[in-house]
């Protein structure tokens, strides 16, 4: 099986809300951003425990993901525990800046250690000039999904248990998306779900599709999702 698996460089889109981390656990006084509540589709509608924290660092222009990945490589070199990192960019109202991704970092005291990682590699990072306190934020990051082969048209995350995603019939805009799966949610019998955009580039040509996220996800659940998805898309 893991032969078959497929790996995918996409772009993902989501929204949530977003929290400047304290001063004292970041590098250089910069501003560190955390998710209040990660895949907030699924953990703010149910009561469930929350996931692990995920950081965007706010870098003080653009880097490309290979320049970021090559960074995170040599720092993890020396790391029992390796963190996972993505670029990409925040956008709050009219206002969007390029951000790093941090995720498996099991203490916040290891932020300004990894920051500094990158500062002396060349990769800066914006001061903190404002506090910003939960304020939904349209997240944009670029990454590889890594995909086993599909079952009846929809495809489980190699990696992460409760992810799954399926394809669209066709690409729908971000601002279109969100009522999409509100009205999704309202006429479904899976309740509780995270959903995000995807778009990926595969045998030349773009994959449009959902990434969904609840825990104990299953084949069965994802296709019934996907279904309500398409009906209502006609």
């Amino acid at each position: 099986m893991t032969n078959q698996i497929t790996e995918l460089f996409s772009e993902l889109i989501k929204e949530e809300p977003l929290s400047t981390l304290e001063r004292d656990l970041t590098a250089a006084d910069s501003c560190v951003l955390e998710s209040v509540s990660p895949f907030f589709g699924y953990y703010h509608d149910g009561p469930m425990a929350q996931p692990e924290p995920h950081l965007y660092c706010v870098l003080d222009g653009f880097y490309s993901i290979m320049e970021v990945t090559r960074v995170a490589e040599r720092i993890n070199a020396g790391r029992n525990c390796p963190f996972d990192v993505a670029a990409g960019t925040l956008s709050m109202g009219e206002e969007t800046c390029h951000i790093l991704r941090l995720k498996h970092i099991s203490h916040y005291n290891e932020v300004a250690g990894i920051q500094l990682g990158f500062i002396n590699a060349g990769i800066g990072f914006k001061p903190r000039r404002r506090k910003i306190d939960s304020r939904m934020t349209v997240v944009r990051l670029f990454k590889f999904i890594y995909l086993y082969p599909p079952e009846d048209g929809v495809f489980m995350d190699a990696r992460n248990p409760g992810m799954g995603y399926f394809t669209l019939p066709r690409c729908v805009k971000w601002e279109d998306f969100k009522p999409l799966t509100n009205e999704v949610k309202n006429d479904t019998s899976i309740l509780y779900f995270d959903a995000a955009r995807i778009s990926s580039y595969q045998k030349g040509a773009m994959k449009e599709m959902v990434r969904i996220y609840k825990e104990h996800l299953s084949p069965e659940m994802l296709r019934a999702i996907r279904d309500r998805y398409r009906k209502i898309l006609g």
